[in-house]
């Protein structure tokens, strides 16, 4: 058993809601969704899969929420918006280490001139801790959620899964911000990557 950290990341909170339309003016793109999105202004969100206008796939801080099913991002870009995305609200992880037992499967044959050659077979068996700061009031996971995480250990080391909170989830309010520190313990609840 061994035990890995790191000091980033994110984890994927409620669920991705699909976006429609997505409109580019003045450094602001006006993001509208098919449905009722959850966001407030200063949530944390990761968008994925949009076609067309691409500078739009990564992470932001939501600027405004001008309706239930709009909101919008600062981003400068020439690309227009062809279609498909989803948004996800996200934490934003600062600190994380988890325990593993890594399976091995052994590979060795006669092809191997004698030596053992084992393979990886991924971390199946894993529990930890995550701290991080979730910038929305709507959306706070709780005991027994299931999350999807992505927890980075450095510049080329990345684990990705799904995640069980175990323990209730301790939040402090940060004085005239409107972030929330967020820690709760988890287990995995299936491979991680």
């Amino acid at each position: 058993m061994a035990k890995v950290s790191g000091s980033s990341g994110i984890v994927k909170i409620g669920s991705a809601v699909n976006i429609s339309d997505a409109i580019h003016s003045a450094g602001v793109v006006t993001v509208d969704t098919a449905a009722a999105h959850g966001l407030s202004q200063r949530s944390r969100i990761s968008v994925l899969s949009v076609v067309g206008m691409t500078d739009l796939n990564r992470h932001f801080s939501v600027a405004t929420v001008p309706a239930a099913d709009s909101f919008t991002v600062a981003l400068t870009t020439a690309q227009n918006y062809t279609s498909g995305g989803t948004v996800q609200q996200i934490i934003e992880v600062t600190n994380w280490s988890f325990t593993e037992d890594r399976p091995v499967l052994d590979v060795s044959d006669s092809n191997s001139g004698g030596w053992r050659e084992k393979l990886d077979k991924g971390i199946s068996n894993f529990t930890g801790t995550i701290e991080g700061f979730l910038y929305s009031s709507t959306l706070k996971p709780t005991k027994g959620s299931e999350l999807t995480a992505t927890l980075v250990a450095s510049a080329t080391e990345e684990y990705s899964g799904t995640i069980l909170i175990t323990s209730d989830v301790t939040t402090v309010d940060i004085p005239g911000e409107t972030a929330v520190m967020v820690s709760f313990n988890f287990e995995g609840t299936g491979e991680l990557t």
